[in-house]
């Protein structure tokens, strides 16, 4: 039997990222590319991790500190919050009041037969701008794709096979039904859900963080959070014995964030393909 997902049913960033790999995976075989060595159920828990964390992927800003991260002024949030109602409330106050924000993530999705790593950029200023690279069994860059939206609405994708050394680009000139949610708004969405009731001290990298529990059975879900400015800095979760997946944050401002972040170049020497069938698409090929 095989495994199918309804990419209608996923929130952005899974449909994005699911629907790159397989148009991904469909130029590369256009080319004639081998096909990619990867285990079937790190295959599959790459998938399940990232359904699994769409809602808690946050755009927001993180202020500069010692440590060299980079950010704007903090809001003012009084004294140090005493419980998960409280930090909660802060957190969703702290995300609402961040715009300007790229977010990066990295998701190392863990199974007994080892890790696999991937890394997304969301941008909270357009939507519509989304890049991830995938790698492969050790550790090495294997696909990065990336979709941006132009100023006059004109959607451009980019997708880089690093192992092929193939790269295509397809354009199209909507984007697609519905009005498009913010991942910092996904956070939040789940925040106010109330279903983070316990609250624990904890350190990360040698700083303090508050850490949010879930209290549905079977979640095992954490979100850790700046203790001073109450914003996402992991989100941690495991659903059987040896498969779990941890998810760490960091906010780009804006103005560091120049346009060639979801425009990626494929590397010299690399051969452009003619893009696949976009999904969805009855043969025409887009670009």
């Amino acid at each position: 039997m095989t495994a199918t997902i309804d990419r209608d049913a996923l929130p952005g960033f899974e449909r994005r990222l699911l629907e790159e790999l397989m148009v991904g995976a469909r130029a590369a075989a256009a080319a004639g590319a081998p096909a990619l060595p990867r285990r079937p159920r790190a295959r599959l828990a790459l998938a399940a991790g990232a359904v699994a964390t769409a809602a808690v992927l946050a755009a927001t800003v993180l202020p500069a500190g010692d440590d060299g991260r980079v950010g704007g002024p903090l809001p003012v949030l009084g004294p140090q919050a005493a419980s998960a109602a409280e930090v909660t409330a802060q957190a969703v106050a702290a995300l609402e009041a961040a715009r300007d924000v790229v977010l990066h993530a990295v998701q190392i999705t863990s199974t007994p037969e080892g890790d696999v790593r991937a890394e997304m950029w969301f941008d909270e200023r357009e939507p519509g701008n989304f890049r991830s690279l995938t790698f492969d069994d050790a550790g090495r860059p294997a696909y990065d794709s990336a979709t941006r939206v132009e100023a006059d609405g004109t959607v451009r994708h980019r997708s880089i096979d690093l192992v092929a050394g193939t790269w295509y680009e397809s354009v199209r000139t909507e984007t697609g039904p519905g009005a498009a949610v913010t991942e910092g708004e996904r956070i939040r969405r789940q925040l106010e859900e109330g279903h983070l009731t316990q609250l624990r001290r904890a350190e990360l990298d040698g700083r303090p963080a508050l850490v949010l529990a879930d209290d549905e059975p079977g979640m095992n879900r954490e979100i850790w959070v700046d203790p001073d400015s109450h914003l996402p800095l992991r989100m941690t979760a495991n659903w059987a014995p040896g498969e779990s997946y941890r998810m760490d944050y960091t906010w780009i401002p804006g103005a560091e964030a120049g346009e060639e972040l979801f425009r990626p170049e494929p590397p010299a020497g690399s051969r452009q393909v003619p893009a696949p069938p976009a999904p969805g698409a009855s043969g025409a090929r887009a670009g």
